[in-house]
């Protein structure tokens, strides 16, 4: 029987029996292939779709949409990055009927069976190519319901992390739906812009007729509680340079830069704040306390050129802040933990974490 490989390519050439020395070969090249990389962190909206343990998505319609009629129909579309065309496993189940489209074709139509059963798994395989894979949904209501449980069909050899597939929300995770249409789309969604498409997609992405200030509108109207804003200030000039900030504040502030307090106030205030910084880039926190109705601050840099950009890196995020509270006034937080990304920290309403000043926006580990 001829050997799968000529013995001069095999390691055995080269170590004989040295175990040892074969095993160190062989997870060297495997460090070689996947280096090691930090936590990736993406915009994930709570209004989004829950993923299950199994890392199947629910897509629970008949409790988002209740007045949801007979006869209408729900879209729902993501995206799976691929790195080399392969087929994987996925599995569904059905809480009325389903089509699924990938990159555009139809792959699968639910039997009644499966329609009048939400608890039968159905199984089955699609090869993906390389690249983007955009799965679209669609969702009918009937008598026995609307929606489904979608997505990979082995949770331990093929996590999936589906993406939002527009422009606007590219990096966020979750996928996008509809409301309850009366009447299927004329055509599947494509890759683009969301205002270049005839339906509104959810869950929202930017605040709906709201004047509040951030804190006000992240955190609620209550006195006396605090949060937080974190956000870094980029100096590109080679010597040192007087930066002045200006805006205002709703309620107490206090500013630090580089972990020193830079400027404070216990009521309303304009603000305009001169300091001298050297190049790079420069840690600034604020605290913001709600001593009034609509609380919150606006700051920014006045020069050209200096500007305010995300403390860390967050994929499908659009602001320059991250955001978390709510705290007693006179609580004490441990922002160095907080700070480190990898805790939750205690507050007025348990653990929270970080967050983006865009609906129920929070930043989530992936």
């Amino acid at each position: 029987m001829e050997s799968y490989i000529h013995l001069n390519e095999s390691i055995y050439a080269k170590f004989n029996s040295r175990i040892e020395d074969t095993l160190t070969t062989i997870t060297n090249r495997y460090i070689g292939s996947n280096p090691p990389h930090p936590m990736v962190y993406r915009a994930f909206s709570k209004d989004s779709l829950t993923r299950l343990k199994d890392y199947r998505y629910d897509f629970h319609f008949a409790d988002r949409f209740p007045h949801c009629e007979n006869g209408q129909y729900i879209y729902a579309w993501g995206k799976l990055w691929q790195e080399e065309e392969t087929e994987l496993m996925f599995a569904i189940n059905c809480y009325g009927p389903v089509q699924l489209y990938l990159n555009g074709e139809l792959v699968y139509r639910s039997s009644i069976v499966e329609e009048l059963d939400p608890k039968l798994r159905r199984g089955f395989r699609f090869t993906l190519q390389k690249g983007w894979n955009h799965f679209v949904l669609r969702f009918e209501k009937t008598t026995s319901g609307i929606g489904g449980i979608f997505g990979t069909g082995s949770f331990k050899r093929h996590p999936m992390h589906f993406l939002s597939p527009t422009k606007e929300r590219e990096g966020q995770e979750g996928w996008i739906f509809t409301e309850p249409l009366d009447q299927p789309l004329q055509s599947l969604p494509e890759e683009g812009k969301e205002s270049e498409l005839d339906v509104t997609w959810l869950p929202l992405v930017e605040w709906k007729d709201e004047d509040r200030l951030q804190m006000a509108r992240l955190f609620g109207e209550g006195l006396e509680q605090s949060a937080y804003a974190w956000t870094t200030l980029t100096v590109p000039h080679t010597s040192e340079q007087d930066i002045r900030i200006k805006g205002y504040s709703r309620g107490s502030i206090d500013i630090s830069v580089n972990n020193q307090v830079v400027f404070c106030a216990n009521d309303s205030t304009e603000i305009d704040l001169s300091l001298r910084l050297p190049y790079g880039e420069h840690e600034l926190i604020v605290k913001s306390t709600s001593t009034c109705e609509n609380w919150g601050f606006e700051l920014e840099p006045i020069q050209e050129h200096i500007e305010f950009k995300l403390p860390y890196p967050v994929k499908g995020a659009s602001g320059r802040w991250l955001y978390i509270g709510i705290f007693d006034d006179n609580e004490q937080i441990d922002l160095t933990a907080a700070k480190r990304m990898d805790t939750l920290i205690e507050s007025k309403n348990g653990p929270t974490f970080w967050r983006l000043d865009q609906p129920n926006m929070w930043v989530r580990p992936t």
